[in-house]
Parts: C-alpha cells; sequence; structure tokens
C-alpha cells in the first residue's frame, strides 16, 4: 500500500510541473506575440499583427488544459488525503479560497488565471489596434482587421464564459467520482 504522505508529495510535485509548464507556454506565448507585433510594426503591415489572435487563443486553450490538470489534482488530493489528515490542508484551504473569490464574497484573487487571461486580453486588443494604425484607413485593411479583430473578441469572450461554467462542473464531477470511489473502497470518514 503507498504511503500516503509519499502520494501528496508526488502529487504536489505533479501541481507544480504542471504550474510550471503553464508559466513556460505563457512565456513563449508572449514572446512569439511581441515578435510578431514588432515584425508587424516594423514592416507597417496590418496583417501580420492579426497572427497575433490565434497564437493567443491556442495559448488560453492550452493554459485552460493545464489548470484543468492541476485543479484535477488538487481535487483529489482535497477529497482522497487531506480529508482525513488534518495536518495536511494546503489544497482544502485553497479550494476554499477559491469558492471565495468565485462567490464574489472576498475581492481577493488567488488564482494567476485571471491576471492571466487579462495579459493575453490586452495582447489581443493590441493586435488589433496594431492592425488598424497600420492600415493606413486603407478599406481593405480596416475590413480585414474589424472582422478579424470582433471575430476573436467574441470567439474570446465565449470561449471564457463556456470555460469557467465547464471548469465548475467538470470539478464537481471529479469530486464526486473521487467521494464515490473513497467510499466503495470503505475509506470514507462519514
Amino acid at each position: 500500500m503507498v504511503d500516503q504522505s509519499d502520494e501528496y508529495n508526488s502529487l504536489r510535485s505533479e501541481i507544480i510541473q504542471h504550474q510550471n509548464r503553464r508559466d513556460q507556454l505563457m512565456n513563449l506565448g508572449l514572446t512569439a506575440s511581441i515578435a510578431l507585433l514588432g515584425i508587424g510594426s516594423q514592416l507597417q503591415n496590418p496583417f501580420i499583427p492579426l497572427l497575433t489572435l490565434l497564437l493567443v487563443f491556442l495559448v488560453r486553450v492550452q493554459l485552460t488544459q493545464i489548470q484543468f490538470g492541476i485543479e484535477r489534482i488538487a481535487t483529489y488530493i482535497r477529497v482522497a488525503i487531506e480529508s482525513d489528515n488534518p495536518a495536511l490542508r494546503w489544497e482544502t484551504i485553497s479550494y476554499e479560497m477559491r469558492s471565495l473569490e468565485r462567490s464574489g464574497r472576498i475581492g481577493l484573487k488567488v488564482s494567476s488565471a485571471v491576471a492571466i487571461n487579462g495579459i493575453l486580453t490586452l495582447v489581443g486588443l493590441s493586435s488589433v489596434i496594431l492592425a488598424f494604425v497600420f492600415s493606413n484607413w486603407d478599406p481593405l485593411g480596416v475590413g480585414i482587421a474589424l472582422v478579424a479583430g470582433l471575430t476573436w473578441l467574441i470567439v474570446w469572450i465565449v470561449y471564457g464564459a463556456t470555460h469557467k461554467r465547464q471548469t465548475l462542473e467538470n470539478i464537481n464531477v471529479v469530486e464526486d467520482v473521487f467521494k464515490k470511489i473513497r467510499a466503495e473502497s470503505g475509506q470514507a470518514s462519514e
């Protein structure tokens, strides 16, 4: 049988690895975005900055998947390990803080997801603005920038709203599954 402290440490280490991957992806995405914006500025090309819209959206989708993996592991730790061990409370306390944040009862942002989305949103909006500026008000350039910008904004907002709802639902399902498995294995502390 696996020692719970070994399992706990292993899972916490896995969360840290996911967080490091998230940071690396964010850094790579921002670096590539800035490079595209710089090239567009240098060439005064209105279409190059629009490539950034696709890039930041793809980064956001991947970051979402990483974040869900972190929350899934954290849920398992909270349900399967911390519920039996009062000395181990990190994920339980973090979950309570996130719940307070999501419900609006506290203004404290304990998650970096809000900041990351804000940064990616600013990069996307900057891309659209640069596309307009570099179009020199040429109707074709303005039209393409307008369509690309509005399409990106609509997809961005819809994805954000859908992701937030689905994440909450998925975490609740994952938590229920872990509790069911735990109860079936006779480890429930009820």
